[in-house]
């Protein structure tokens, strides 16, 4: 599945479990100026908020499911999800002292679980790495959890 808006949007309404309700009219926005969705979706906050969403989903997942194979997989690519998200994040925030603000809010402990100590120990090793030089993609990020078929 590609990446959009729309379902981006209604994952979130999803996880959020909403109560519905039916209405009888179009819904829609007229978006005029420059207020474009590429300016916005590169920002900090937004990168953040897509941050907050996979960990909701990969929370969500762990919680509501029995373990099957399927649900491994989607768990594993969920936490590559995460972690390249921490990525972009920690490399969109500029000082050492934000850099530390943020790496103290994170609770890595939580995935602990899914993964192997050996992938446990790369995660901390890139997230050391990002924290002191802004590097350490090939440990941060566990590619060989990105099941997409490209």
């Amino acid at each position: 599945m590609k990446r959009s808006q729309e379902s981006d949007f209604h994952f979130r309404m999803l996880l959020e479990e909403p109560n519905y309700k039916i209405v009888d009219s179009y819904l829609f926005r007229v978006r005029r100026g420059h207020d474009s969705i590429e300016q916005q979706s590169n920002s900090l906050e937004a990168q953040l908020s897509v941050l907050y969403y996979f960990e909701k989903a990969f929370n969500l997942l762990v919680k509501k499911t029995n373990e099957t194979s399927e649900t491994k997989k989607l768990e594993k690519y969920l936490l590559f999800r995460v972690f390249n998200q921490k990525y972009i994040v920690l490399s969109k925030i500029g000082t050492f002292k934000e850099r530390l603000k943020f790496v103290r809010k994170l609770n890595g402990f939580k995935y602990f679980n899914c993964l192997s100590i050996k992938d446990f120990t790369s995660v901390n090793l890139g997230l050391c790495l990002m924290l002191f030089f802004k590097k350490g993609y090939s440990f941060l990020v566990l590619k060989k959890y990105d099941y997409r078929d490209y």
